[in-house]
């Protein structure tokens, strides 16, 4: 019987939007998950999308003045795989990527914490996933300006000295085997 394996990473583009999207397998459900889609301030319109590994859109939803939306969404009839949801809104886009897989329902989570202070960011994170983690900094024309390869390990704490660079905005990336986060900063 196949269920739904979840390997879940945010990503966060093209401006900072307040979107959170959430995916989680439903119990006793076979490659059934619950998509949710919160906004902090009301949005005019949203368009969802779910789309496979290579970017084809395999679903597209319009959603309009909602600050929650909430759908149960049956991926039975799709192939073990890379998956990846996006909201796209005015003022960015946020997406949530998971995988489908045979076998027993787990979920696994990549939320770092991430602070960012005048000067300075601070990243820790654990990493259940056991992959070998980058840590990249990009500024507005993503061009990478620090770079760090982090072996796999349990639990990470880094912080960057942010004060030689100019006022703008950056990016901040942690990408993994199957999972990238990104944190818009900008620098005043």
């Amino acid at each position: 019987m196949a269920a739904l394996l979840l390997v879940v990473g945010s990503v966060l583009a093209a401006g900072d939007t307040d979107t959170k999207i959430s995916v989680r397998s439903l119990e006793n459900e076979s490659k059934k998950a619950l998509i949710r889609v919160a906004s902090a301030s009301s949005v005019d319109q949203a368009i969802l999308r779910i789309k496979d590994h290579v970017g084809r859109v395999l679903y597209r939803e319009v959603l309009t003045g909602e600050e929650a939306y909430m759908k149960k969404y049956d991926f039975s009839r799709l192939p073990s795989g890379e998956y990846v949801v996006e909201v796209r809104t005015k003022t960015g886009v946020t997406e949530e990527a998971f995988s489908l897989n045979e076998g027993a329902a787990n979920v696994v989570y990549f939320k770092p914490a991430i602070k960012i202070e005048s000067q300075k960011v601070s990243v820790v994170f654990q990493n259940r996933i056991n992959s070998p983690v980058s840590l990249k900094l990009f500024d507005e024309r993503g061009r990478v300006l620090y770079e760090e390869q982090v072996a796999s390990q349990e639990k990470f704490a880094k912080g960057l000295n942010l004060s030689k660079l100019n006022q703008g905005q950056y990016s901040l990336a942690i990408l993994g085997k199957n999972y990238v986060y990104t944190k818009s900063i900008d620098l005043k």
